[in-house]
């Protein structure tokens, strides 16, 4: 039997090709090749760090298609 404690979650996006693992904490960790911003959506502006805001994901790794950035409709809260 697997530990509660020993399973993860993961959250990952069709337009991009990288995934975000859980941590024991309940937190997703952006890999180092993406840059996950949360945006005011009446704005557009980036939030600061512990603010709500829209998952924004900036992921050059596509080649696929000249999507770059990807707005989404998921609401995130960016921590350090």
């Amino acid at each position: 039997r697997i530990p509660p404690s020993a399973i993860r979650d993961m959250f990952g996006l069709s337009e991009c090709p990288a995934v975000f693992v859980q941590c024991a904490h309940q937190h997703y960790h952006v890999p180092a090749v993406v840059l996950a911003q949360a945006i005011d959506p009446e704005t557009g502006k980036e939030e600061e760090h512990g603010r709500t805001g829209l998952l924004q994901l900036t992921a050059p790794l596509t080649t696929s298609y000249p999507l770059i950035k990807i707005l989404t409709t998921d609401r995130v809260i960016m921590l350090l």
